[in-house]
């Protein structure tokens, strides 16, 4: 079993931290990485600090942030994952999805967005 969490700063959801916790077949690792675009952000004792560039964002924290977006004004988003790699997303669809029902909860709106990962580091 994998279990992530993520940290994100709540005005730019910016990510701070990023933990993954697997226990599996008897294995288990610990992974604890506190991000710094600064170098100035302490990192708890079962933390390691890793130097990121700005804007660079953990898988869990870059999928809240592409909720956030509106893709209706902007089209296509690039952002740094932690391992030097480049992702980019971009709408799929000229105008969102019509509205409807697709949880319990009530009608939303959805937009197909197509998300491609590059193994580079990211500018």
């Amino acid at each position: 079993m994998i279990n992530s969490d993520s940290y994100s700063d709540a005005a730019t959801l910016a990510s701070l931290q990023y933990e993954m916790h697997l226990s599996e077949r008897g294995q288990k690792v610990e992974s604890v990485q506190r991000m710094t675009a600064t170098g100035k952000e302490p990192a708890s004792p079962d933390a390691t600090r890793r130097g990121v560039l700005p804007g660079t964002r953990d898988p869990l924290g870059l999928m809240q942030y592409l909720r956030n977006v509106d893709w209706t004004k902007t089209p296509e988003v690039a952002a740094g994952l932690r391992r030097a790699q480049t992702v980019r997303c971009a709408s799929q669809t000229s105008r969102p999805l019509p509205r409807r029902s697709v949880v319990p909860a009530g009608d939303y709106t959805a937009s197909k967005i197509g998300i491609r990962v590059f193994d580079d580091a990211w500018r």
